[in-house]
């Protein structure tokens, strides 16, 4: 069982903003067509304990966000297993971009390129 979640039981009643159901699905959309292509044989998979969508490749997370905690609207992120220093690297888990920075799904597939060179060639953090 997964913690941190969003502390509802079975039988409290949900409310949906279309609109955000909208952000979510959008983000999702995108995300999806951006892994794929990135990684065709690599299958995004839905995080339920993040609810984000990412995929893992030689030991390095890529995936998007809705939004959470660390940035309340969707992003992009890369997470290599063994953190790296470097100014690519801009959050604790690894390198993350809001969704308005990159506008399409070509610059999403450019950053998880970006994010892939620099877990390549960035020294670990010590």
């Amino acid at each position: 069982m997964y913690s941190g979640g969003p502390d509802v039981s079975p039988d409290d009643p949900i409310v949906v903003d279309p609109d955000a159901a909208r952000v979510v699905l959008d983000t999702f959309a995108s995300g999806d067509l951006a892994l794929r292509r990135f990684a065709p044989d690599a299958v995004p998979v839905l995080w339920p304990e993040h609810f984000d969508l990412a995929i893992t490749e030689a030991e390095v997370n890529y995936g998007v966000s809705p939004g959470d905690a660390h940035l309340p609207e969707p992003y992009a992120y890369v997470g290599p297993w063994t953190p790296r220093t470097g100014a690519f690297w801009n959050t604790a888990f690894g390198g993350a971009r809001p969704l308005t920075e990159l506008d399409d799904v070509d610059a999403l597939v450019a950053f998880f390129h970006e994010g892939a060179g620099h877990a390549v060639a960035d020294p670990p953090r010590s």
